[in-house]
């Protein structure tokens, strides 16, 4: 999948306006690999869909 992130650029995180591909989803939150090379999780809400397919793995949290 391919969002666009809509928020205050960070050139070390996100970029406004930059389109970024979700790696996974987990808990509902986008893992991401951002302006510094590595994959964080950031919420859903900054982003707008740009392309739904491929879609990436959800990752739900392990019952215990």
């Amino acid at each position: 999948m391919i969002v666009r992130y809509e928020g205050l650029s960070n050139p070390i995180a996100l970029l406004d306006g930059k389109e970024y591909k979700v790696e996974s989803v987990e808990c509902g939150w986008y893992r991401i690999i951002d302006e510094s090379g590595e994959d964080y999780l950031y919420p859903a809400r900054c982003f707008s869909v740009v392309q739904h397919e491929p879609v990436p793995p959800i990752i739900e949290p392990e019952k215990m």
